[in-house]
Order: structure tokens, then C-alpha cells, then sequence
């Protein structure tokens, strides 16, 4: 009997209702497996998407470690080999800015690309004056590593002086900015009115005869504190109350994000703006949900590669905004 069950047990069994050889396993595998300390094991699936929509990216050229890849209609590619953690990847999709990273430990097996198409009317030279081409003056002209504050200490604390603190005006408009720039970033980063020793700092202040503001004719400077291209603290200098208590406010936390000058005049982070707006567009809401999506010390288009190794001293930079 127990001879019997055993052999009963060795028999391959057959699909539902099929006397023939089994069919393919319906077990599921995992197709979202992490980096392990060695990098990407073969039989790792990465998919790529839209860092816009979340949607595939099928038909993307895909280079990994010398291996060349194209994504199936679901975005996805299936690793032959071993990825170790070091190795390059070059992604090419229509519609994206070209994507040049690493194999990282611990990082996620899906690659979310930025877009240079959209309907927000996102693309290359967009991003580019957005993200990468400083309004400091510091700049060289030329296209700058990307920087903001590190997702490790997700909050921002503004710090009025006593001029600013004692303006209702004022005080309203600069809690309606901080509600704004933190709805804009999703909640990633928060901002707040009033000290917060945890958070990053930002000072704002109002001095009217700063040296700089009155030989400049500005409106507003803001200048911010980095190491290794996080951004650590911030201070804002307006030449008045009524500056302060104007969408100027919200265009220099902006400033404090990282951000630099819109091309778009109709924009909150435009120069000499046509208009008084109240809220971010679309796209300068996109380009900060990607700055979240990468390092500090991006490189245009989409290279982070070096990042981690850029500016390894603190820097400070300083961005003017001048009148109309």
C-alpha cells in the first residue's frame, strides 16, 4: 500500500481534464524583484514607464552593462544576466529625455523617465531652464547639476523677522506659498510658517536699503546653502512688506526648492511675470515631482551617473529677481 501511494504521488499530473503532460506552471514570479547587494540577478524584470503618467514605456532602447535591450509592450525587460551594482544604463524612448544611471543597491526595478513630450506642454528646453540653467549669479552660462533639499529631512521651516511677523498681510500670503509649494510637491517635502529646529531653515527678512537689492533695482534675492548639491538652509530677502505679501513670495520658495526661471512669463517661477499667479502650472509641477524622482547632481538632459561625486564642499549660490 504505501509502495503503491508513493508511486502515485511520482506521476506527473496533467492540466485540468487532460490526460497528457502537464501544461506550464501557473505559479507567479515576482517581476518587481530589488536590486540585491550584487546588483540585478539574471531573471530580474525592470520595467520603464512615464514618470508623467506612471504608464509602459514599450519600444525603449535599453542598455545595460553593454547588453542591449528593447522594452516589450509592457515596458518590460527581462535580464539574461547578471547587472552588478556599478554598471551602466542608457535608456532611449520616444517622447523622453535620454536617461543615463547606474545599477544601485537597493534601488527599485522600475525606471520612471522624464518626459519631453507632454500635454502640459513639458519638453527639453523647458526642463532645462527649469532645472538646469541657473538664474544665480554665479552662473557660468552654462547647464547646472540639479539640486534641492534632501527627502532625509522632508520639511522646511520659514522663519519671518519681526517686520514680516507682524504683518497679517504678509503672514497670510506667506502660509497660502508654504500650502502651495507643499500641495505641489505632493506632501514629499512640507513647508511651514515658524521655527522648527528638525527642518531645513529659511530665513526670510526685509531690508529695504540691502546693498544689493537697492543697486539692482530687485524685487526679492534668495540665497541658499548647499553641500553635495542638497540644499541645507535658505534666506529670502524682499525690498518691502508689500513684496512680501505679492506672489513674489511663492516664486522664491520655489527658489528654495531648486528651482530657477520659468521661460513661460504667465508662470509663478517666470521672469517679470505678465500676470499675478496664485498656483504652479502643470508643468512646473511636473518638473518638481521629477526633481523628486532623482538625485541631487542630475546632469542634462537625465544623467546621474556622477552624480554623488559633484561638489563635495558646501557652496552658496544666490538667485535675483528684479522688477518688472
Amino acid at each position: 500500500m504505501k509502495r503503491w501511494l508513493l508511486a502515485l504521488w511520482l506521476v506527473p499530473l496533467g492540466g485540468c481534464g487532460d490526460s497528457g503532460p502537464a501544461g506550464p506552471s501557473t505559479v507567479s514570479r515576482d517581476l518587481s524583484a530589488p536590486a540585491t547587494s550584487f546588483g540585478f540577478v539574471a531573471g530580474t524584470s525592470l520595467s520603464f514607464v512615464s514618470g508623467e503618467t506612471g504608464q509602459p514605456v514599450p519600444g525603449a532602447r535599453v542598455v545595460i552593462a553593454g547588453r542591449d535591450f528593447i522594452s516589450d509592450g509592457a515596458g518590460r525587460v527581462l535580464l539574461s544576466e547578471l547587472a552588478p551594482n556599478g554598471a551602466t544604463v542608457d535608456i532611449q524612448a520616444t517622447g523622453f529625455l535620454d536617461r543615463k544611471t547606474l545599477v544601485r543597491r537597493g534601488e527599485v526595478t522600475t525606471f520612471e523617465l522624464w518626459p519631453s513630450e507632454s500635454p502640459t506642454r513639458m519638453d527639453a528646453n523647458y526642463s532645462r531652464a527649469l532645472v538646469y540653467d541657473s538664474a544665480t549669479l554665479e552662473s557660468t552660462g552654462a547647464a547646472e547639476p540639479m539640486d534641492r533639499p534632501s527627502l532625509d529631512t522632508p520639511r522646511v521651516a520659514l522663519i519671518p523677522d519681526g517686520v514680516l511677523a507682524g504683518d497679517q498681510r504678509a503672514m497670510v500670503a506667506l502660509r497660502s506659498a508654504a500650502l502651495e509649494i507643499t500641495d505641489a510637491l505632493r506632501g514629499e517635502i512640507t513647508y511651514n510658517v515658524g521655527d522648527d529646529p528638525s527642518a531645513m531653515p529659511v530665513a526670510l527678512m526685509v531690508e529695504p536699503e540691502n546693498t544689493q537689492i537697492v543697486s539692482e533695482n530687485l524685487r526679492a534675492l534668495t540665497r541658499c546653502w548647499r553641500t553635495r548639491l542638497v540644499i541645507t538652509r535658505c534666506e529670502i530677502i524682499f525690498r518691502s512688506v508689500e513684496v512680501a505679501r505679492s506672489d513674489t513670495a511663492l516664486h522664491e520658495l520655489g527658489h528654495t526648492f531648486g528651482l530657477n526661471h520659468s521661460p513661460d512669463r504667465r508662470e509663478i517661477m517666470g521672469v517679470r511675470r505678465l500676470a499675478a499667479p496664485e498656483r504652479f502650472s502643470p508643468r512646473e509641477r511636473l518638473a518638481m515631482a521629477m526633481m523628486l524622482k532623482r538625485l541631487p547632481g542630475n546632469l542634462f538632459p537625465d544623467n546621474d551617473r556622477q552624480a554623488p561625486a559633484l561638489r563635495a564642499s558646501p557652496n552658496v549660490s544666490t538667485v535675483v529677481c528684479r522688477h518688472p
